[in-house]
């Protein structure tokens, strides 16, 4: 009887450590309305941000830092450190954009039609504003 109160004993630990999760960092909320030119993109935070608008030239290359506190350079990023963080870049039709930290999201894209290019971001996803 003690032999099978153990063999018991060890198998349900064994079933419980099998089963451990990893504990993901609370998500970050932020709404970001986006709009990608041919110049570059406009952005008007309207929750979770310390700013209201960025307005940046990008052409094809560039990523920068979007966080909380606005358009970084990853030193300062490191000094001031947010919620949330994600680089943005455009694509031939829109935007990509990949998570730094508090999203549920790893990398995204939105693509229209034509530029501009609307979209609202949040730390779940993206998603289309009217006719783009």
């Amino acid at each position: 009887m003690t032999k099978v109160l153990v063999l018991l004993t060890v198998l349900a630990a064994g079933a419980t450590a099998s089963h451990r999760t990893e504990i993901q960092p609370p998500l970050a909320h932020f709404r970001i309305v986006w709009e990608r030119s041919d110049s570059g993109f406009r952005a008007q935070c309207s929750d979770g941000c310390l700013w209201k608008v960025l307005t940046f030239a990008c052409r094809a290359s560039c990523q920068p830092l979007i966080d909380a506190n606005g358009l970084d350079s990853d030193s300062l990023a490191k000094v001031q450190p947010s919620a949330f963080a994600f680089r943005v870049q455009p694509t031939f039709d829109g935007l990509r954009a990949e998570s730094v930290r508090g999203t549920a999201w790893q990398a995204l894209s939105y693509g229209c039609r034509s530029l501009p290019c609307r979209a609202r971001m949040d730390e779940h996803g993206i998603y289309g504003l009217g006719l783009n």
